[in-house]
């Protein structure tokens, strides 16, 4: 029994990896709506996871690094694939966010400080950011948002400032869960309720302006704690 509750964590995670691939297999062929669907499960299996693990009392060094390989392809080389199968002169330039995703990650897991807040940008919220751009590309090709957004130096430049905040040392908000209970997550709940109330008012708009939101939130906040 103890040897089964040992590998649920990690059989968790690794649903994380499949839906990541198979999210990067629907964004290579441009369906980006479906990819950010399995994106969205990708994400799930990130929250429960570490929960599942806690609950459980089944950590491992092990499931410390799978969570990050994981992670890689269903939140670095993903949103590169996305930016990536946009095309332009200089597309190969969206690699960048997975180069910088792998180093994110690295720098995550020898990190001590890393439990209440995070330092630099989460590859999960950044993958969302890209992803649901390229879903609203695919829903809302005339918006004149993402006319401007498809300017290849407009989405360069998107690429640059996101990726250098996942290597970055700004304090940002966690967004994982510590636990199930309200008082242990206020910060997340109260996001997550935020969120949802502002997609049910602006639809597929509200999660990247979300992640923004979230950005600049973080950003000043760190501002004036110096």
């Amino acid at each position: 029994m103890i040897a089964i509750k040992k590998h649920i964590p990690n059989s968790i995670t690794l649903m994380n990896l499949l839906s990541g691939c198979i999210a990067c297999t629907f964004a290579f062929n441009g369906e980006y709506k479906i990819a950010f669907l399995f994106m969205l499960f990708s994400l799930f299996f990130d929250f429960m996871d570490g929960l599942v693990a806690r609950l459980l009392k089944s950590y491992s060094d092990v499931g410390k690094e799978l969570d990050s390989l994981a992670d890689m392809v269903s939140f670095g080389f993903l949103p590169s694939l996305v930016m990536y199968t946009m095309g332009g002169t200089f597309a190969y330039f969206a690699f960048f966010i997975a180069m910088m995703s792998a180093l994110r990650l690295a720098k995550f897991n020898v990190d001590t400080r890393e439990h209440d807040m995070f330092y630099g940008l989460a590859t999960p919220a950044n993958a969302v950011f890209f992803v649901s751009v390229g879903y609203l590309t695919q829903a809302y090709p005339e918006s004149i948002l993402i006319t401007s957004f498809n300017i290849e130096w407009v989405r360069m430049l998107f690429i640059a400032i996101f990726s250098l905040l996942l290597v970055s040392n700004i304090p940002m908000y966690s967004l994982k869960l510590r636990s199930i209970k309200f008082k242990d997550n206020i910060v997340l709940y109260s996001y997550i309720i935020a969120l949802i109330i502002s997609i049910i008012i602006f639809r597929m708009w509200a999660i990247p302006f979300a992640i923004i939101t979230y950005v600049l939130l973080s950003v000043i906040t760190s501002f004036f704690r110096k």
